[in-house]
């Protein structure tokens, strides 16, 4: 019976998939306790699916928050979206929010590019600006992100 009262009271986790280059992502969010909990999530977890097991895949890092007295990540994964670049090429497309006012080195959002093995191809490039446009055109999806990528949120 004390399991029981203990599963109940667990958060809720919210799991999205998406299909990108052949590869079965899945993001598990962990709700935030308490009534009326805010948007971003306690924790956030990324895997893909390589044969019958979820391999992990790192998220930017993260740091404890408080909104609303509730204790969630600083920073979340809030959407995402596969993109098609040059030939058959395929991106997933990751958007990031800040969960706080003064959090996340200034920004409110920024976006992560990873190719279908689950690795980062925009390390160290800026949010915005002409290394940014370069990479773009070097992966082929220079004009879709020009006419704007259609994300899907990852949690509600």
């Amino acid at each position: 019976m004390i399991a029981a009262l203990a599963l109940a009271a667990a958060p809720p986790v919210q799991v999205a998939a998406i299909t990108c280059g052949g590869t079965a992502f899945h993001v598990a969010s962990r709700a935030a306790t308490g009534p009326n909990p805010p948007l971003a999530p306690a924790t956030q977890t990324l895997t893909r699916r390589v044969g019958a097991s979820e391999v992990p895949v790192p998220l930017d890092r993260t740091r404890p928050a408080s909104v609303d007295g509730r204790r969630v990540a600083d920073r979340y994964l809030s959407s995402w979206a596969c993109v098609t670049g040059a030939g058959t090429a395929r991106f997933l497309l990751l958007g990031y929010a800040c969960a706080t006012d003064d959090g996340c080195g200034g920004r409110k959002e920024w976006v992560r590019l990873l190719d279908p093995r689950g690795r980062t191809v925009d390390a160290g490039v800026p949010q915005d600006g002409p290394a940014r446009d370069r990479l773009n055109t070097r992966l082929g999806i220079a004009r879709a992100m020009a006419a704007g990528v259609q994300m899907v949120a990852v949690v509600r």
